[in-house]
């Protein structure tokens, strides 16, 4: 008997080793792989599931991190993600928490390539809180697209702790950059009309509540729906 039980408590610690651990290992190359089919490229992707999580007998887990350089998500450009998603559902492919850092983002829309340096996101998958980052460069030419769509000419901008400074037809006027309504805004001195830079639309998965600037450039605070917004770029 003694033989007996001892086969069984190897047997059970396999099963649990097999569970715990080479699941998760196994499983890993699978959603590396259906990340990649979902059309996203890029020369360096990998996706982990964490180990010693028993709830992966429900097809969950408590913990998926992705790792990624150079990807592309036309029209959108990468430089490299680091997001760790909590209370992963594999079937359904949903979470409940992010958390991570996206760096060196460039979007092309209407002609035009904007930037931004990084963009840090921590909470809810549905309403994370969402950081991101302009250099003082990629600000400047946010102003002057903006600005040349309204037919005005800038001739320089200048950053400061305080605000913008913009000088326009030869005139130097201080102006601010505030979120109003939802939106981006260039706001002249007077306080009164300004310059919309980035509107989103009611229906987009991110929503801007907070801007402010320094001499390094532009710091933008917002939420964002996770989930809405991989549809969006995967479907």
């Amino acid at each position: 008997m003694g033989g007996f039980f001892r086969f069984l408590a190897f047997f059970a610690v396999l099963a649990a080793v097999l569970v715990l651990v080479v699941a998760p290992l196994v499983a890993g190359p699978l959603l590396t792989q259906m990340v990649r089919d979902q059309g996203v490229r890029s020369s360096n992707l990998s996706v982990t599931l964490a180990l010693f999580d028993p709830t992966i007998l429900l097809g969950r887990s408590r913990s998926m991190h992705l790792s990624a350089d150079n990807v592309d998500v036309s029209p959108a450009t990468i430089g490299s993600i680091e997001l760790t998603l909590g209370d992963v559902s594999l079937f359904d492919q949903s979470w409940e928490r992010v958390d991570g850092e996206i760096r060196d983002i460039r979007l092309t829309t209407g002609g035009q390539t904007f930037a931004v340096d990084t963009l840090t996101v921590d909470g809810p998958a549905d309403n994370a809180n969402a950081t991101a980052r302009l250099s003082a460069d990629e600000t400047e030419s946010l102003i002057r697209f903006a600005a040349e769509r309204q037919g005005l000419r800038i001739d320089d901008v200048q950053f400061s702790d305080t605000g913008v400074r913009v000088t326009l037809v030869g005139v130097q006027a201080d102006a601010r950059l505030e979120v109003r309504g939802g939106a981006l805004v260039l706001v002249p001195p007077r306080g009164e009309g300004g310059v919309a830079l980035i509107q989103p639309a009611p229906s987009d998965p991110w929503q801007l509540s907070e801007a402010w600037v320094s001499d390094e450039g532009l710091n933008l605070r917002g939420t964002v729906d996770t989930t809405r917004l991989v549809d969006s770029i995967t479907r």
